[in-house]
């Protein structure tokens, strides 16, 4: 190892001239995915910033080890001797890399909606360590990379942005089923929440004790999923009375057995 001002000098003056060019190649990084495909530029933005940053300042740490002539053999001695403790210690770090990579490479972009290990929300960002999501409820949660794959999520818009919802309604025994599901099913199709190219499914699900139960098969945008469920029930509760068809509660019968002479002595007594 050899250290002079002149190497010192050099070393910064590189550093200087690295982060240059690594903040230029950012710039013109960012034009260019302005100019491209927006569900995708984020994701890519990022794995290429990510890329320019490794490629970039490990160029300055090669050519600055060279400036100070450190040796070669030393380098590989230490390396040598660390790799594998490092190779453990790092393995998780590296398999969340692995899989941020992946991640980013199309598999999911920010601005995806995912389900995860229960957790629903929008991706607001990818690293290569973790993704940050935006829940329905209003908090942020960190996912790492690996638990994306290993807890097996799911990507609610990467296809078409709808998903397939079953709402359970009751009616009472003696109703005409035909008619009641051809009812509920000309009235949902009017609602403009559910996606009208899968169209509606009435399909009886039961006899239960106290109503013959259907199942409402439609298909609601994935962002308003909660508030179209609502707007669906309510037209099946609406549908249903407006056509006088009952919806049956829960109820039970009592009977009352005779009661012993006996016992009905003591009540007079008393």
């Amino acid at each position: 190892l050899r250290v002079s001002i002149l190497s010192i000098a050099m070393a910064v003056n590189l550093y200087f001239m690295f982060a240059y060019i690594y903040h230029t190649i950012n710039d013109v990084l960012l034009i260019h995915f302005e100019k491209s495909d927006m569900s995708t530029a984020a994701s890519h933005n990022i794995m290429s910033r990510k890329l320019v940053q490794v490629v970039v300042w490990g160029v300055w740490l090669i050519i600055t080890l060279a400036i100070f002539h450190v040796s070669n053999t030393w380098l590989v001695v230490i390396s040598g001797g660390l790799s594998t403790g490092i190779g453990f210690a790092s393995k998780d770090i590296l398999e969340n890399i692995y899989y941020g990579i992946s991640l980013m490479a199309g598999r999911v972009k920010i601005g995806d909606w995912i389900e995860c290990d229960g957790t629903r929300g929008k991706v607001s960002s990818i690293s290569y360590t973790s993704t940050m999501i935006d829940t329905v409820d209003g908090s942020v949660i960190a996912f790492q990379n690996s638990q994306l794959f290993t807890k097996n999520y799911k990507n609610m818009t990467k296809n078409h942005g709808y998903e397939l919802d079953t709402l359970e309604v009751g009616v009472a025994y003696g109703s005409d089923l035909t008619f009641v599901k051809k009812i509920l099913h000309d009235a949902v199709m009017q609602l403009d929440c559910i996606y009208r190219k899968r169209g509606v499914k009435i399909v009886v699900k039961s006899l239960g004790d106290n109503s013959v139960n259907l199942t409402v098969s439609v298909w609601v945008s994935v962002l308003t999923h909660y508030a179209d469920d609502g707007e669906v029930l309510e037209c099946i509760y609406n549908t249903l009375n407006k056509n006088n068809i009952e919806i049956p509660f829960p109820q039970q019968d009592i009977h009352l057995r005779d009661v012993p002479e006996k016992l009905e002595g003591q009540q007079q007594k008393a």
